[in-house]
């Protein structure tokens, strides 16, 4: 972590737009936000630090508001596993609601990030002043049930070149940005973590991917992934 501190009126009106379209602030009005907003704490964190790990316990809860982040979990072998990725606006540690709780994923800056933090007994008594902070808590923890879900059935019933496709989509939704010729992810998922989170083997993604290529449907390289022909690749995730 590089700096934490209380944020400001003129911090909240910079980032108020992006947490209209957060689920944890969902059908409140502004005033409401705001005052939620100047009960956190505004923290940065370096690009490769870690916010909190697995097991840790859940102390706090968190809304990225710049950068990009990775949530891991470890595999019974100690392999780290992509499971989710955060965009601005997105959420995590819920469970600091819950007492004695613990954190069930790593979370690490894939990019330098700030975040706007709550503990959890601070955000329990906002929750008697904002009753809606429990709806939208509940719908949060639902659509991450259901992510995880849809995750299980598609590794069981889809081929491994429809769970990629789908997965880089996903992505490119969160954190791509709109350029002269395509889509770009920077920074890029690397081959390996797109096996890890489409239960692929890291050769079956390099093949499709190099053959993707070569249909120029993407382009590749060590700085960003580019997305060339999203509607074929959409084409081939519904497939």
């Amino acid at each position: 972590m590089l700096n934490q501190f209380k944020p400001g009126e003129d911090h909240v009106a910079k980032i108020l737009p992006i947490l209209k379209n957060s689920v944890l602030f969902k059908d409140m009005s502004e005033n409401e936000i705001k005052t939620l907003c100047l009960a956190a704490t505004l923290q940065q964190f370096a690009k490769d630090s870690f916010l909190f790990y697995e097991d840790d316990p859940a102390t706090h809860v968190f809304v990225l508001v710049k950068g990009v982040m990775h949530l891991n979990q470890l595999t019974p072998k100690g392999q780290q596993v992509i499971i989710h990725y955060l965009s601005p606006g997105d959420e995590v540690g819920i469970l600091a609601l819950f007492p004695g709780k613990v954190y069930p994923v790593t979370a690490v800056a894939a990019t330098d990030c700030i975040l706007l933090n709550w503990s959890g007994q601070t955000l329990s008594v906002l929750i008697k002043q904002f009753p809606q902070l429990a709806l939208n808590a509940l719908q949060m923890m639902t659509e991450r049930f259901i992510f995880l879900q849809n995750q299980y059935r598609q590794m069981a019933t889809e081929r491994a070149e429809q769970r990629i496709a789908r997965t880089i989509l996903q992505i490119a939704a969160k954190t791509g940005k709109v350029v002269r010729n395509g889509v770009r992810l920077t920074p890029p998922p690397s081959r390996q973590q797109i096996a890890e989170m489409t239960g692929s083997t890291l050769y079956t993604v390099s093949r499709i991917c190099s053959q993707w290529e070569k249909e120029n449907l993407v382009q590749t390289n060590r700085r960003s992934l580019l997305l060339k022909n999203q509607e074929a690749l959409h084409r081939i995730a519904d497939d």
